[in-house]
């Protein structure tokens, strides 16, 4: 009797461990189940409990048209567009002051845009002329480069244009007969370089370019025949001349003339 009872509790603690292992080893296989489902983001119930690991960037605001990228699109019907340096800024011929962000025009007026500069090169004599001036007048005068580098230190480090001229006559000025430039129309040899302070870093091939001589960008617009483009400080085409009329703006935007209109245009950074 005695070895019946204890054969039944022997068997009791048996099945007993039994169940317990095989409860264990479900929880095990749920709890590994649910760390699966949570690295995969299937876990929770809503989507605010899924995790993405990246966010999608926002769209650009840029526009694409005849595959120039525009900041803002070519819809300003401004006469030209030059830049003031009393006020650091850019202003409509004959308007006000442009906002360089939007193109809009600010309702200040400029009053600072009848003067002007103009650079010249005699590389055969290393000569160098500048013809400056407003409405009320002006001068030419002749320069060494040492001269020009010390009269002109606000501009030996930035991108500026230099007009060929043949030195020897450009003094030869006659006030009926030649332009308003104060230099002997003679001398003007007709095709302009872009220069990185007072060295050429392109031939005399080009027909003109913006005044950039008070601003430290990489970059400078252009002229070649009818059209407009973007040369770097190395003398390197950045963008092509397929413009109507530009300035830049800094060193990845300038100011455009496309179709009539003059808009943002974004450029290839240098």
């Amino acid at each position: 009797m005695i070895k019946r009872i204890i054969l039944l509790l022997l068997m009791a603690v048996l099945l007993t461990s039994s169940i317990g292992c095989n409860g264990g080893g479900n929880e095990a296989s749920e709890s590994q189940e649910e760390q699966d489902a949570s690295d995969s983001g299937q876990l929770g119930d809503t989507e605010d409990e899924i995790i993405f690991e990246e966010e999608e960037e926002p769209p650009s605001d840029d526009h694409m048209i005849d595959g120039l990228v525009w900041v803002v699109k070519p819809t300003f019907d401004y006469d030209g567009v030059g830049y003031c340096p009393v006020h650091e800024s850019f202003f409509a011929y004959g308007g006000a002051h442009i906002d360089s962000e939007t193109g809009k025009e600010t309702g200040q007026f400029c009053g600072h845009g009848g003067g002007w500069i103009y650079f010249f090169y005699d590389a055969e004599l290393d000569v160098y002329g500048v013809a400056s001036g407003d409405e009320s007048g002006g001068d030419f005068n002749l320069y060494s480069e040492y001269e020009m580098e010390q009269r002109y230190q606000f501009f030996t480090d930035k991108l500026n244009f230099f007009i060929a001229f043949d030195s020897t006559i450009a003094e030869e000025y006659d006030d009926d007969s030649d332009s308003d430039y104060f230099v002997n129309e003679a001398a003007w040899q007709g095709k302009s370089a872009v220069a990185f302070g007072t060295k050429p870093v392109t031939d005399f091939v080009y027909d003109g370019g913006e005044s950039n001589w008070r601003r430290y960008n990489d970059i400078v617009a252009v002229q070649s025949g009818d059209k407009w483009g973007l040369i770097d400080k190395k003398g390197k085409v950045v963008f092509p001349f397929v413009l109507e009329d530009a300035i830049s703006i800094d060193n990845t935007t300038a100011f455009a003339k496309y179709n009539g209109y003059f808009g943002i245009l974004r450029v290839p950074g240098v």
